[in-house]
């Protein structure tokens, strides 16, 4: 047998190959020795999310690591602020203009309303935050929209005024949740719609203004629930439907914009003293505007927001201090809108949702921050609506039900929000 000599290229390649087999065999044996003796944690994460469209850049992230088999502990890596909008159970009847108040029981009273042109509702439906299903309950004496409905010291929904489907009404009555019926009470001494009901701190309820057919009222009246009676109280300068009032913490209510008659809108704002009964002139807002809203913020200053100033939708925002009875402008919403609502939430925060801007309802939300004074644009509802109603849950979540777009709406939804605490 014989073997060919090996050439100088040959032993090259061998010389090449036997550095690698020791390089390799080097790097096994620091990994072996490096090892460790207890087993690798072994880690997944999950990210809660929905099919709802959430907040851009907010999102909740659990982390839940393994050290040994069996035994787990979970850290929250990120804390943010989750939101996010669901649908829940639709009403039985469409409706717009109509009201919404949370019951001692927790349950949300929804009442009148209109569903179409000429198609004003008497009915009235009871939302289960529990169950997420509503209900029919007993219908008004009266079909109503554009009314007002108050939560009286004891419990009973006090509903006065609104339009009927014809012309302006006085009629007031009275929803008790024990036995789920609606009984009359005594008439207001003024047919009214577009008006305005505040609680005051003695229980009585002061209601202001309102258009009867074409024309502004500038009237006042107290409600006393205990004698079922109204009285006239002072009147305000001038007549305004359209307008907000809220009550302060000082007791006073704030009065402020609204519309004296077609082409006439109000910068001015004034004061009612229950103590005197009597209105003052209170420093004006650097808007005028109707169909905005106005929040009284746990600091105690009024935050008025949006509304129709005859040309635009406004985005505008401004902040009323009672201890100074000054207004100034904060930080302007990113989108202009009327006919929305506004809720402070139980972190001091203001969601704004939908309304109209101009052309047509919207679907957009937003939420103030009245320690930074900025707003930021959140998720956008499912529906697009207007002159729909919005309450805050004992819960903390804001359920928002019918609206306008085009037609009544029978949708409701909540905005689910919710902060998660490092542990």
């Amino acid at each position: 047998m014989s073997c060919k000599k090996l050439g100088p290229r040959t032993k090259g390649l061998l010389v090449l190959l036997l550095i690698a087999v020791v390089a390799i065999a080097v790097t096994v044996l620091a990994v072996l020795l490096t090892r460790p003796t207890t087993k690798p944690s072994t880690t997944s994460s999950s990210i809660n999310s929905s099919s709802a469209p959430t907040t851009t850049g907010v999102t909740s992230i659990a982390t839940t690591t393994t050290t040994t088999p069996g035994t787990t502990s979970t850290v929250t890596t990120t804390v943010t602020e989750s939101t996010v909008w669901r649908n829940t159970g639709s009403m039985n009847n469409g409706r717009f203009s109509h009201t919404a108040s949370v019951l001692p029981n927790g349950k949300v009273l929804v009442i009148g309303g209109e569903y179409d042109v000429d198609f004003d509702l008497n009915t009235t439906e009871l939302y289960d935050p529990s169950t997420e299903t509503w209900s029919t309950t007993d219908s008004m004496n009266n079909a109503r929209f554009l009314h007002t409905a108050s939560i009286l010291t004891n419990g009973k929904v006090l509903v006065t005024g609104g339009q009927n489907g014809h012309s302006a009404i006085n009629s007031a009555e009275l929803y008790d949740q024990s036995t789920g019926t609606w009984t009359a009470t005594n008439n207001m001494n003024n047919a009214r719609q577009w008006h305005t009901a505040s609680i005051l701190n003695n229980g009585n309820v002061l209601v202001t203004g309102g258009q009867i057919g074409f024309s502004a009222i500038n009237s006042a009246e107290l409600y006393n629930p205990s004698t079922e009676t109204w009285t006239v109280t002072d009147s305000m300068y001038m007549g305004r439907y359209r307008h907000t009032a809220s009550v302060l913490t000082n007791g006073k209510v704030l009065v402020t914009g609204g519309l004296a008659d077609e082409y006439l809108f109000f910068y001015g704002a004034i004061l009612y003293d229950p103590s005197t009964g009597n209105w003052t002139m209170a420093d004006g807002m650097r808007h005028a505007r109707e169909r905005h809203t106005a929040s009284v913020l746990p600091n105690g200053k009024v935050l008025v927001t949006g509304g129709w100033n005859g040309s635009i939708a406004l985005n505008t925002v401004e902040l009323y201090e009672p201890s100074t009875d000054i207004w100034r402008t904060t930080g302007s919403m990113n989108i202009g809108r009327f006919s929305h609502t506004a809720s402070v939430l139980p972190n001091g925060k203001v969601l704004v949702t939908g309304g109209q801007n101009g052309h047509s309802a919207m679907n957009s939300t937003e939420l103030y921050d009245p320690s930074t004074e900025t707003w930021q644009m959140i998720s956008n509802m499912n529906y697009a609506r207007e002159s729909h109603s919005a309450s805050v849950l004992k819960n903390g979540n804001v359920f928002v039900a019918g609206g306008l777009d085009r037609i009544g709406l029978n949708t409701s939804e909540l905005y689910e929000s919710s902060q998660i605490n490092q542990q």
